[in-house]
């Protein structure tokens, strides 16, 4: 990040008006924060923040996990619970899958530090929806009895194998021979390898197989790996 003295010299906003510097930009949000939260959850949102900004991506997103980990955990309990109490069978497993998909979409994908909210918000609004959204699911679908973890491979919220992936490591002989490439990490080469064994295994039993985790942990190596197998398809 800049340091406080140059902060001056930029302006945050293109247009003529408002002109308004990086510094005063910062220091607008921490106000905001800082009349609408106490002190400990202010703490903790600028420590998110300093996190994100400051670490390398990967760093970053396994330390802001592992704060968020005490959150996420309660927040699907709670939306099981409400969810149950209206009769609809989602249990804490299926909220926590699309909460860390909401988590770590937030971290590598959506959140623009240019944002008047903080990237804990975005992160917590973001849960909200995806949870909202699998409860519309499941009435949708009417399927009120009998949820499971497994379900959420069904509703392909998070487990995006179903229509990528799966269907590439069919082609065995292609797969055996990529095994061995240098154009995979050692992460990438080990999840083709429990593939090539395991081609139904789950997110989660994959990223408890490998160290991953999380599960959508496992989602983001099964994208890089999908875009390596097509580029190795084409040589």
């Amino acid at each position: 990040m800049l340091a406080v003295n140059e902060l001056d010299r930029y302006i945050l906003q293109p247009e003529d008006e408002p002109k308004e510097t990086v510094y005063e930009f910062l220091e607008r949000k921490e106000r905001r924060i800082e009349k609408i939260y106490r002190k400990g959850k202010v703490d903790l949102i600028k420590a998110i923040e300093r996190l994100y900004e400051d670490e390398y991506p990967d760093d970053a997103c396994d330390r802001i996990c592992t704060i968020l980990r005490s959150t996420v955990i309660a927040s699907s309990r709670h939306w099981s619970r409400n969810a149950q109490s209206s009769g609809i069978r989602l249990y804490a497993d299926d909220f926590e899958e699309v909460f860390w998909k909401a988590v770590l979409d937030m971290i590598w994908y959506d959140y623009d530090s240019r944002s008047d909210f903080w990237l804990y918000e975005h992160i917590i609004k973001k849960m909200r929806s995806n949870a909202l959204d699998l409860i519309k699911w499941a009435k949708r679908e009417k399927r009120v009895h009998d949820y499971t973890a497994a379900s959420i491979e069904e509703m392909q919220i998070a487990d995006q194998r179903t229509s990528n992936l799966e269907n590439n490591v069919i082609h065995t002989v292609m797969v055996q021979q990529m095994m061995g490439e240098p154009l995979l990490d050692v992460h990438e080469g080990a999840l083709l390898r429990y593939l090539y064994d395991y081609p139904e295994a789950t997110l989660r039993e994959i990223a408890d197989t490998l160290g991953l985790n999380h599960p959508q942990k496992a989602s983001r190596f099964l994208e890089k790996v999908q875009k390596k197998l097509t580029k190795y398809r084409g040589l």
